[in-house]
C-alpha cells in the first residue's frame, strides 16, 4: 500500500441566497492535472481534468463554463418531461395517428384508457416510474425516442447544480484574484 499526502486548497462560500454553504476543495496533482470537490448541503461532487494547458486546477476551473463542469460531475440534464402536460400532448398524437387510419379505433381507445390512468401517477409525482412501466405502449404511439419529443420543462435539479458551481466558480475566482494582487 502506497500513501501519499496531497496539498489541497479549501474554499468556503457563504451567505449564497437559497443556498447551504459552498466548499470548493482543490487539488493540482501533477503538471496539467488537478481535482476539484465540490459539496453543498451534505452532497459532494468531483471530477480529476487532464490537459489543462498549464494552468492550475484553480485557473483552468474557474474559467469553465459551468455546464461543462456539470456534465463532468454526474447525469445532470437541462430538462426533463414535464409530466403536468404529458397526458395531453400524447392524447393528441393519438388522435392524430387514429384520423390519418394510422391505429385504429381498439388502439386508439387502448392508448386513451393508458394515458387517463397515467394522470393518477403524475398528480402523485410518479410520472417518470409511469412512463417507464408503459415504455412499449408510449412508444408505439410517440414513436422513438418518445422521450425526446414529448413537452420538456427546466430541470430543477440541473438548475441548483448551476447555481452551486457558479457560487464556487465565483469563490474561486475570487480567492485568485487575490492571490494574483
Amino acid at each position: 500500500m502506497n500513501v501519499i499526502s496531497q496539498q489541497t486548497h479549501t474554499i468556503v462560500i457563504e451567505d449564497i441566497d437559497g443556498l447551504a454553504p459552498v466548499t470548493v476543495f482543490l487539488a493540482d496533482l501533477a503538471e496539467n492535472k488537478g481535482k476539484v470537490v465540490i459539496e453543498c448541503g451534505g452532497k459532494g461532487w468531483a471530477n480529476t481534468w487532464s490537459w489543462m494547458h498549464d494552468k492550475t486546477i484553480a485557473q483552468w476551473f474557474a474559467g469553465l463554463p459551468a455546464s461543462s463542469i456539470a456534465a463532468n460531475f454526474g447525469d445532470f440534464y437541462r430538462t426533463e418531461i414535464d409530466f403536468s402536460k404529458f397526458a395531453d400532448y400524447a392524447n393528441s398524437q393519438a388522435k392524430q395517428l387514429f384520423s390519418h387510419g394510422k391505429i385504429n379505433e381498439e388502439q386508439f381507445d387502448e392508448f386513451a384508457d393508458l394515458i387517463e390512468s397515467s394522470k393518477e401517477f403524475i398528480s402523485e409525482d410518479l410520472g417518470e416510474a409511469w412512463c417507464k412501466m408503459n415504455s412499449d405502449a408510449i412508444e408505439e404511439i410517440l414513436g422513438e425516442p418518445w422521450h425526446e419529443v414529448v413537452p420538456q420543462k427546466r430541470n430543477k435539479e440541473y438548475s441548483n447544480m448551476i447555481t452551486i458551481i457558479k457560487a464556487a466558480q465565483f469563490g474561486v475566482k475570487k480567492c485568485n484574484d487575490e492571490e494574483a494582487a
